[in-house]
C-alpha cells in the first residue's frame, strides 16, 4: 500500500519538473548566412589542435557536412591580427542536417563574433604553440616534429607570415 503513493508521487514530481519546458519554443533559425563583424581576409582559425586558414567570408561559413570543423572550439584571427571568438554559429534556414545527406552536404552558418582584446604578436604564437602542444594533435605523436613546428612558429615575424605558414601546417615537419 505504500509504494502506491510513492509512486504516484514520483510521476507527479517528474510531470512538474517538466513544467518549465511549456511554451519554450525553439528559435527559428536566421535567414541569411554571414559573419557579425567584417574580418581582413585571409583568416586563421586556430583551435581544435590544429590550424585552418579562409581566403573569404564565403568559405568561413560555409561547413562541410562531413568536416570536423567546429567553429565554437576555435579563435578566428584576421590579417589585421584582431582576435575574435564565436559566440554563436547557428545554420541558417534551408540548411539540411548533415545526418540526411551522409555528410556529402555543405551548411552555411549565421557566425556572430566577440571581438577579444587585440594580442600582441608573442601572444598569438603562444596560442599557436598551445595546438601544437595539446594532446592528439597533429604534432604529438613525435616529440621532433612538436619541436621542429615549434621552431617554425617562433621563427614567424608577422600575422601575415603565420597566416601564410599555416596553409601548409602539415610540411613544418618536413
Amino acid at each position: 500500500m505504500s509504494s502506491l503513493p510513492r509512486t504516484f508521487f514520483r510521476c507527479l514530481a517528474a510531470l512538474f519538473s517538466l513544467l518549465p519546458l511549456k511554451g519554450c519554443k525553439q528559435a527559428p533559425p536566421p535567414p541569411v548566412a554571414g559573419v557579425s563583424i567584417a574580418l581582413r581576409y585571409p583568416v586563421l582559425l586556430i583551435g581544435q589542435r590544429t590550424f585552418d586558414v579562409r581566403d573569404s567570408e564565403a568559405s568561413l561559413i560555409n561547413v562541410p557536412g562531413a568536416s570536423s570543423l567546429s567553429l565554437f572550439e576555435r579563435v578566428i584571427l584576421d590579417s589585421d591580427g584582431r582576435l575574435f571568438e564565436v559566440v554563436s554559429a547557428v545554420p541558417v534556414k534551408g540548411s539540411k542536417p548533415f545526418f540526411l545527406d551522409m555528410g556529402t552536404g555543405s551548411r552555411l552558418f549565421e557566425v556572430v563574433l566577440r571581438e577579444k582584446k587585440k594580442p600582441t604578436f608573442s601572444r598569438i604564437q603562444e596560442l599557436a604553440l598551445i595546438q601544437i602542444h595539446a594532446p592528439n594533435s597533429t604534432w604529438s605523436d613525435d616529440p621532433g616534429s612538436a619541436a621542429k613546428a615549434t621552431a617554425r612558429i617562433r621563427s614567424l615575424g608577422s600575422v601575415e607570415e603565420l597566416i601564410a605558414s599555416c596553409r601548409e601546417y602539415w610540411n613544418w615537419t618536413r
